[in-house]
């Protein structure tokens, strides 16, 4: 068996803010050259799958550890999946300025639209979101119904009772 025979892929995804991927080169075991290529071909199949996750986590949370540690707030303990501090932090007034500047130039629809994209991934809170909406709707009319629910990741209105967005796929609930 070559060298080049040898290896093979695993691609990983992240999706801490947005979905990217990675590819990583992992060396064959030795007895992988007992088997033929259908065989061979089957098991990297099933050994990618079982291990895309595992990777996936294990990325993230070395990724984690080497930013702390190159800006110096290293962490006794860095666990993986999103970081909430325990009170929220206040929404800069030079961001919601801009926002509102933003917004205002917009054209209705999409000054709306902005809005929700801001709120569903938490760049600004509820009353901020009210705040500025009270702004745009006298030119855009009143909002959808508020028994709605936004996606968190691209901002799409959605019904209020499901768990997965039906435009991106990311977990509503």
């Amino acid at each position: 068996m070559h060298k080049k025979d040898r290896k093979f892929f695993i691609h990983c995804t992240s999706t801490v803010i947005m979905t990217e991927t990675l590819s990583i080169e992992i060396d064959m075991p030795e007895f992988m050259s007992l088997m033929d290529a259908n065989a061979k071909n089957l098991i990297i199949q099933e050994a990618s799958e079982k291990l895309r996750s595992r990777i996936s986590l294990i990325f993230e949370t070395t990724a984690r550890e080497i930013i702390a540690k190159k800006l110096n707030i290293l962490p006794s303990n860095i666990s993986p999946g999103q970081q909430e501090s325990e009170e929220p932090a206040p929404v800069p007034l030079d961001y919601k300025a801009g926002l509102a500047e933003e917004i205002l130039l917009l054209p209705g629809d999409e000054a709306l639209d902005r809005l929700k994209l801001s709120l569903a991934r938490g760049d600004i809170d509820e009353a901020t979101y009210d705040e500025l909406k009270s702004l745009i709707e006298p030119v855009t009319g009143p909002a959808p119904s508020s028994s709605s629910t936004l996606c968190p990741r691209c901002g799409k209105e959605l019904e209020p009772t499901v768990n997965f967005c039906r435009f991106c796929g990311a977990k509503v609930r």
